[in-house]
C-alpha cells in the first residue's frame, strides 16, 4: 500500500447525500445534504483511450 503525502492532497471535495423531505400537505421532495468536506488527491480522467 502506498503512503499518502499531505502535499498530494490538491483538491477540496464536498460529499453530499440525498434526503427526502415532506411538504405540509405530505408531498415528498428531495434535497442534498452536505455530509463532509475533505482534502483529496484528484486528477483529470481523459476520455481518450490512446494512453
Amino acid at each position: 500500500m502506498k503512503s499518502l503525502r499531505s502535499g498530494k492532497l490538491n483538491k477540496r471535495i464536498t460529499l453530499f447525500r440525498t434526503i427526502t423531505k415532506y411538504r405540509p400537505l405530505g408531498d415528498p421532495y428531495t434535497e442534498m445534504e452536505e455530509v463532509t468536506t475533505v482534502f483529496a488527491h484528484a486528477e483529470s480522467i481523459s476520455e481518450n483511450s490512446d494512453g
